[in-house]
């Protein structure tokens, strides 16, 4: 609405004393009418989006007053023109651009119009009769913002409503406790028209029990005040001022899952705090200032699925009618078949193929996930191939295999126009440019299948490089055959259903039971093919249906020959819909040979069915043609039972794999189950298939655990509060761009939306680096509220809760990117991968140190054949093995003590360590500790809860009599000490990666452990009475010294590992002859870990033993050449080190390097070159003399 003032002195009109309106009804009446004829509504031509946050009731759409009045005369206008502005509800907004509509009123708008009004009718026509303000809490609480509005000249509201939504709330999207500051509250004092102050406090239903908490300190806690210094207090009684309304749970392009309560709808509550003016009040008597209100002992909500983007469900057509566990299931099966892995078979590079489509699936990426090649196989396998295609990829309708008689990989596409791409892939793409971008022709051939014209693609299947099999929704399936040698550009085609083999379309006409299921706009019939595949001999057709079926079809006659449920039992007709399977799935069935042949069986089938909480079953198969007694139930009396993971939540089987050798008699499974986006993978060994009945129940290992739990990378920087501002952003920083944690991409994104959800400003430099960019956008928001006249201290805390907030926008994140999909198992090397839904990740088995670490105590088998277990003393005589139980107890209670460290403590012991480490000391051992525990200061910071704890832990091993020497040496014997022999590999590009990303959460791992053996060793040595406990058996300076220096070999590797440079080392493609001009820049950034050690390393062998554990293996050797093996010192390795990075000029991290060099006469040399570099000619002179003093005496 824009009503014009009248300029002054331009008003020339009839004074209108002829009209009734004028000359007989008195002005007070006339300004009634006035109220009536100009009051606002809303315009239901200009309503606001459902999926915005300021769509609620009273406010569906812009408001508007009819001026018609207005413009009726000119009297009228003189009288009237200002009702509008003064009786209508002002509405402001605080927030961020996204949370208010496009088009409203701002303060100078406001302050412009009221200075008019003023100008032609005095002050008393500028009383506002309400205004209503709309604030998120980081532009209300300091108070300036409304303060700037409360000082508009002639702003004179009558009520006053502060209304909090949902969004506003700090930290709302991680579901964090209600919290609100009263810095507004004691420092801006309101106009004396004010009568009445409303805060409207909303949120979700689900956290009403908060707002009502909140709502009730309000009441007794708060007091507003006037310029004249009355008080306004609360009006008791606000949770009878209640109201409840129903809004979409989409906003700002996410949404909200984790609060529905029906589709696309949150059920909001609304609690109304009025504020009266108190003509008793005496300000004297009440407290002059208002305390921040916040809820206590709520426990947060941690749900893995909060949100998702609306765009992405747009593009997968999953609509709003869906439900939050709908939308999830749907989301986790479209994301579960784009990607995958194809494993070649032996003696082939590459041989790891992880394919996934990407561009809205209109392009297929393959990429080698070898870890290790062949000295023969030359150029690394490390090209990205991308193939872009016309129309989108079908849902499940990517497929790989191979050819035994050529060395191609022969991938199968299905897009929605029903063509079927056959792209025969040579090795060589993947290693060199040139050989994928020629004659796409000859490798890219397209065929449409007939058979799709009429029925609806459910599911692609390759049987080999010759045989396709195409599962339709109505239960039929399509047998696709090529000739050996043919190409791709035709394919015989062969339709089946329950009944025989059809070569006619005639048969593939479409029909629909009344066992259906609805999936993604299509209606499946209940035969319809989920898992199909060749029997081994080639003879049959093994298919599982959705009707919770086993079917074989004998591929010559065309007939179903055998059919069994699932669960072996018989079923009525009627309860085929009860049981039918979930069309999503994408794993039930695995077929497979073993050596060990059971009664005559030819080969094996193994079948999952969900029902029943989950069961699987193994079939025997003697003669698919038989239907009495060719296929059977192995073990019809064993239960086969998924692993439970015991923790009382709900999993579910997500995945598995089998591994059956004709030439081995020993059967291998895997399992991964799921929680949300947790997992866990079950893996179990049977000696041989007959055992497999009674050994099931046990003998399960995890060889996966849950990353949210246990991985280094979610561990946050310390709450340290007694550092200043900069500190506290090095830390973070620091934390964040350790090489390999997080990916730079993730953090471009992660601060793209902390800007968007904070309203920063964005730098007007966005070349600079993102380290200084990420430090600038979050530093703002702490900066924005010291101007508040907060204390240093409250501005540290702003600080820290902005981390921590940009901490939780990257977490979310990476919840989405690690969402584990699928299994994949390379049978050949014993290498199970996981899928996410941004990659794919290697398992590797547990070392010595990770089993007695990640497991409890009571879970641990003892092994009579760990050699690693034993100790040696230093007189050499040979000690008892230690039982595993024992060890994983003593660590678990060291980790666990130091859990309990406040963090002004942690803070002590860090800055403690570090002294200790790297000074030389001429104290004694005993010495060093005591002045290690004062420096600590556990005297006073461990109190008796957490000693009281520690005995409770240590009490299952005969208590603190359990630290022994003998102890903690075993535990350190765990670090491998010498180098095996080299083998005849050589590491990928990717496999250079996988070496130092696991050699750093090795690290990480053994720092830890360390670390908390060497607190709990000086607490117990001090604090302990030996009058209770002897701990005779412990030599503490030994033990001290042994946990330092290996300590100092974990600093150094954490060091390498977390310290980057251009790579200096050249790829195989670059060491290849080249003619002049050849550019030898480095081509990208790399670990020193990575540039100087990881490339020397020989990958362990995988023929002798698993892929899974020689990559373990592989990692251990590497952190024991960088801290020097086979008779090489670790003085020498560490001055190597110096040596490497003054030579290729890195003199910052020669400078960051020094604090680890040795004392030596050759690292003293070393240290004066360096200072030469840093043009310190005094210091390096200093240190020339001191190495040649040093030489002079040997």
């Amino acid at each position: 609405m824009a009503v014009q003032a009248p300029k002054p002195g331009a008003l020339d009109f009839e004074p209108q004393t002829q009209s009734p309106l004028f000359s007989k009804i008195p002005g007070e009446i006339r300004n009634l009418i006035y109220l009536f004829a100009l009051c606002e509504y809303e315009d239901p031509n200009d309503a606001y989006s459902a999926d915005t946050c300021y769509k609620r009731p009273g406010y569906f759409a812009r408001r508007r007053i009819d001026t018609s009045l207005l413009r009726t005369c000119q009297k009228v206008h003189e009288e009237a023109w200002f009702v509008p502005w003064t009786s209508l509800e002002h509405i402001l907004f605080f927030t961020s651009a996204s949370r208010r509509p496009e088009r409203y009123t701002t303060q100078e708008q406001l302050a412009k119009t009221l200075a008019k009004i003023h100008s032609m009718h005095g002050e008393e026509a500028t009383v506002i009769t309400h205004v209503r303000l709309f604030p998120q809490l980081y532009l209300l609480e300091n108070g300036k913002n409304l303060a700037e509005l409360l000082a508009i000249p002639h702003f004179n509201p009558t009520y006053f409503t502060i209304t909090l939504r949902h969004t506003d709330w700090w930290l709302w999207e991680n579901d964090e406790p209600l919290r609100i500051a009263s810095g507004f509250v004691n420092s801006c004092k309101f106009p004396n028209s004010v009568t009445e102050i409303r805060l409207e406090l909303e949120s979700i239903e689900r956290r009403r029990p908060q707002i009502q908490d909140i709502a009730a300190q309000m009441e007794s806690k708060w007091v507003f005040r006037r310029r004249d210094d009355k008080a306004l207090v609360a009006v008791q009684g606000s949770e009878n001022e209640v109201m409840r309304w129903e809004g979409s749970s989409t906003w700002n392009n996410q949404r909200w899952l984790r609060d529905e309560t029906k589709p696309d709808t949150l059920l909001y509550y609304m609690q109304t705090v009025r504020f009266r003016v108190d003509p008793d009040s005496d300000l004297e008597a009440r407290p002059h200032t208002s305390p921040e209100l916040r809820v206590m002992g709520y426990k947060k909500q941690h749900h893995a699925h909060a949100s998702t983007r609306a765009d992405e469900l747009a593009d997968r057509g999953i609509g709003p009618g869906f439900s939050a566990d709908e939308v999830w299931e749907l989301l986790d099966k479209y994301r579960r078949r784009c990607h995958s892995v194809y494993f070649r078979g032996a003696n082939r590079y590459p041989r790891s193929i992880l394919w996934r489509c990407v561009d809205g699936d209109r392009s297929l990426e393959l990429r080698s996930l070898d870890l290790n090649k062949g000295e023969e196989e030359g150029r690394d396998a490390k090209i990205i191939i991308r193939i872009g295609f016309p129309s989108t990829i079908r849902n499940h309708g990517v497929a790989i295999a191979e050819s035994a008689e050529e060395d191609l990989i022969s991938v199968f596409v299905l897009t929605s126009n029903n063509d079927l791409y056959t792209l025969s892939l040579r090795p060589a793409f993947f290693c060199k440019l040139i050989g994928s971008q020629d004659d796409t022709d000859r490798w890219c051939k397209v065929f449409r299948p007939s058979s799709l014209a009429i029925s609806n693609f459910y599911r692609l299947t390759a049987c080999g490089a010759y045989s396709l099999l195409v599962a339709l929704v109505d239960g039929r399936l399509v047998h696709l055959t090529r000739k050996s040698g043919d190409d791709g550009s035709f394919w015989n085609e062969a339709a089946y259903s329950d009944g025989q083999w059809v070569s006619s379309l005639k048969g593939l006409l479409r029909w629909q039971g009344r066992n259906t299921v609805r999936y993604k706009g299509d209606f499946l019939q209940h035969n319809t093919v989920i898992n199909a595949t060749l029997s081994p001999d080639g003879s049959h057709l093994v298919a599982v249906g959705l009707n919770h079926s086993l079917r074989f079809w004998n591929l010559e006659s065309g007939q179903v020959t055998v059919s069994k449920d699932l669960l072996d039992v018989q079923r009525e007709p009627q309860d085929v819909a009860r049981f039918m399977l979930n069309p999503g799935v994408s794993k039930v069935l695995t077929v497979f040979e073993t050596q060990s042949a059971y009664e005559g069986d030819l080969y094996y089938a193994i079948t999952f069915s969900p029902h029943t909480s989950g069961l699987f079953k193994v079939w025997g198969v003697r003669d698919a043609d038989h239907v009495e007694s060719g296929v059977r139930d192995l073990f019809s009396d064993e239960t086969l039972r998924v692993p439970d993971p015991d923790d009382g939540a709900l999993w579910t089987m997500s995945d598995f794999q089998v591994k059956g050798d004709p030439t081995n008699a020993g059967l291998d499974l895997w399992i991964l189950m799921r929680l949300n986006r947790r997992y866990k993978l079950y893996h179990r060994q049977f000696s041989e298939l007959p055992a497999l009945g009674s050994e099931w129940q046990y003998g399960w290992s995890a060889i996966a655990i849950d990353p949210a739990s246990n991985e280094p990378s979610n561990e946050v920087p310390l709450k340290i509060s007694d550092l200043d501002s900069y500190g506290v952003s090095d830390i973070w920083l620091e934390f964040l761009t350790i090489p390999g944690r997080i990916p730079e991409a993730v953090l471009e994104t992660a601060l793209e939306t902390y800007i968007d959800a904070r309203e920063v400003i964005r730098s007007r430099n966005e070349q600079l680096p993102l380290r200084e960019r990420i430090a600038m956008t979050v530093g703002s928001r702490a900066h924005l509220q010291e101007q508040g006249d907060l204390a240093v201290g409250a501005f540290q805390d702003s600080l820290q809760k902005e981390w921590q907030s940009f901490w939780n926008t990257i977490l979310e994140i990476e919840h989405l990117r690690w969402d584990p999909l699928s299994l994949a198992l390379d049978k050949h090397c014993d290498m199970p991968h996981i899928i996410f839904a941004d990659g794919c990740s290697v398992v590797r088995e547990f070392g010595e140190l990770e089993t007695l670490t990640y497991n409890r105590p009571k879970d641990l088998i003892r092994s009579q054949s760990r050699s690693l277990m034993q100790s040696i003393e230093m007189d050499g005589s040979s000690v008892a093995s230690r039982s595993l139980e024992e060890l994983s107890t003593i660590i678990n209670a060291a980790a666990k003590f130091r859990s309990e460290f406040s963090a002004s403590l942690l803070l002590s012991c860090k800055h403690a360590l570090q002294t200790e480490l790297w000074l030389d000391s001429s104290f004694s051992v005993p010495e060093r500790m005591q002045s290690f525990y004062d420096r600590c200061n556990f005297e006073v910071e461990v109190g008796d809860r957490a000693y009281n704890h520690l005995t409770s832990h240590l009490k299952s091993v005969r208590g603190f009599n359990a630290l022994t020497t003998n102890v903690f040496l075993s535990i350190i014997e765990l670090f491998p000490k010498e180098m095996p022999p080299a083998s005849r590999l050589s590491s990928t590009s990717f496999g250079l990666k996988a070496l130092v990303k696991g050699t750093q959460d090795m690290v990480g791992l053994q720092s830890r452990v360390l670390t908390d053996l060497l607190y709990l060793l000086v607490f117990a040595d001090v604090e302990v009475d030996r009058e209770e406990f002897s701990m005779e058996n412990l030599d503490s300076s030994l033990v001290f010294s042994e946990l330092l220096e290996q300590i100092r070999h974990s600093q150094l590797a954490s060091w390498l590992g977390t310290h980057t440079r251009s790579s200096t080392r050249r790829s195989a493609e670059e060491n290849m002859p080249t003619g002049p001009g050849r550019s030898t820049t480095p081509i990208y950034q790399a670990t020193i870990l990575e540039d100087v050690f990881a490339g020397d390393i020989k990958p362990q062998s995988y023929m002798t033993q698993s892929q899974s554990f020689a990559f373990t293996q592989t990692i251990q050797d590497l952190l024991t050449y960088m801290s020097g093996a086979n008779q090489v010192t670790l003085d020498k390795v560490l001055v190597s080190i110096q040596c490497n990075l003054l030579k290729h000029g890195n003199i910052d991290l020669a400078s960051s390097f020094a604090q680890f060099q040795p004392s030596t006469a050759w690292a003293t040399y070393i240290r004066g070159r360096l200072s030469l570099e840093k043009h310190e000619y005094t210091e390096a002179a200093r240190y020339f003399k001191k190495a040649a003093f040093k030489l002079s005496r040997h």
